[in-house]
């Protein structure tokens, strides 16, 4: 994915789509595209991230873990 299509996609995204168009283009220019087979962790509980997370496609399954009860939900 290069720089113009991630700049495009940011412009989708309904969190961003208030922000002028050069401050998406700065945006896109910190972006770093990661790619994850099913089964991978994004981020775990407790363990710093660095930086935001836009998922592009597929889904991903959240869950979250309060002493004996589960909370799971899955975003698309």
């Amino acid at each position: 994915m290069d720089r113009e299509q991630v700049t495009e996609f940011l412009g989708q995204v309904p969190l961003l789509q208030c922000l002028p168009g050069s401050s998406i283009r700065r945006i896109a220019e910190a972006v770093q595209v990661k790619h994850y087979e099913p089964g991978d962790y994004v981020a775990r509980e407790g363990e710093p991230v660095d930086g935001l997370c836009i998922i592009l496609d597929g889904q991903v399954l959240v869950m979250l873990v309060l002493a004996s009860l589960i909370y799971r939900d899955t975003f698309l």
